[in-house]
């Protein structure tokens, strides 16, 4: 359950509005050349396409990005989109698919295509549908055999949305995780053992998570079933309970099962 490396998205599609600031000069290399089309207001680089901006960089075989050309907000680019081997990184931060967009007026980025992934460090996020950023909500949202790999563990569902919050209120800077949201078939995986459940609310700074719909909690040869569930991944404690009309409640202690502390 431990995702406090996954700020990555955000930092990395951030980067992508790249015209919207000046106090950084941009640089566009392509091999295939540059070409403008006045008509369409598009900028276009071909072949082997690399737009750099600070320690932001958008890597492709093919960048495109449209501009406005009125009074008010001429030049303004309002989309970028790069197509074909995407990569886009930052630091240490990682992501990759055949086809990246960002709408800059929406505030919304969407990677999708062959080798859809996000990473940084030891951390590494997959899905096979897309990963989409939503910077004004501040979520990022992944879905289609999603896979978030870090050593030790590994969770998979059909959906998952990370929510960041700013690290002081009302920042516009940094962000920091501040829930996880898993549903269809979740699975977690971990050295203090295997949870299953339709889906799962987590908040990383307490520890708490919420499981709901057809929960099994296996902890070495321990099992446990029920409707829903609460664990504290810090303390190793959990509490599983039965729907109004469900199986009987099941409750572990420190006097129990073992506790299953979470991997370090």
């Amino acid at each position: 359950m431990r995702a406090a490396t996954l700020a990555l998205l955000a930092a990395l599609m951030s980067g992508a509005a790249i015209a919207q600031t000046a106090d950084r000069a941009i640089e566009v290399t392509a091999d295939q050349g540059l070409e403008w089309d006045r008509t369409q207001k598009l900028y276009v680089a071909r072949g082997n396409a690399k737009l750099t901006r600070g320690q932001t960089s958008i890597a492709a075989g093919t960048l495109r990005a449209w501009y406005r050309d009125d009074e008010a907000k001429r030049g303004q680019v309002f989309r970028v989109e790069a197509e074909g081997d995407v990569r886009i990184a930052r630091g240490d931060l990682v992501a990759t698919g055949g086809r990246a967009t960002y709408d800059i007026d929406k505030r919304v980025g969407r990677l999708t295509g062959a080798g859809l992934a996000v990473s940084s460090g030891d951390a590494r996020l997959i899905a096979s549908e897309f990963i989409e950023l939503h910077d004004d909500r501040r979520v990022v949202v992944a879905r289609g055999g999603v896979r978030l790999v870090r050593p030790g563990e590994e969770l998979r569902a059909a959906v998952l949305s990370l929510h960041f919050e700013p690290v002081e209120a009302g920042a516009r800077g940094r962000t920091r995780l501040a829930r996880v949201e898993a549903e269809g078939d979740v699975r977690v995986t971990s050295c203090a053992g295997t949870v299953q459940a339709n889906r799962v609310v987590y908040d990383p700074r307490s520890g708490d998570a919420q499981l709901s719909g057809d929960v099994t909690l296996t902890r070495g040869n321990d099992r446990l079933e029920g409707a829903a569930a609460e664990i504290n991944t810090k303390d190793g404690s959990m509490r599983v309970t039965s729907a109004p009309r469900g199986r009987v409640a099941v409750m572990l202690d420190k006097g129990g099962a073992p506790k299953g502390a979470p991997c370090r």
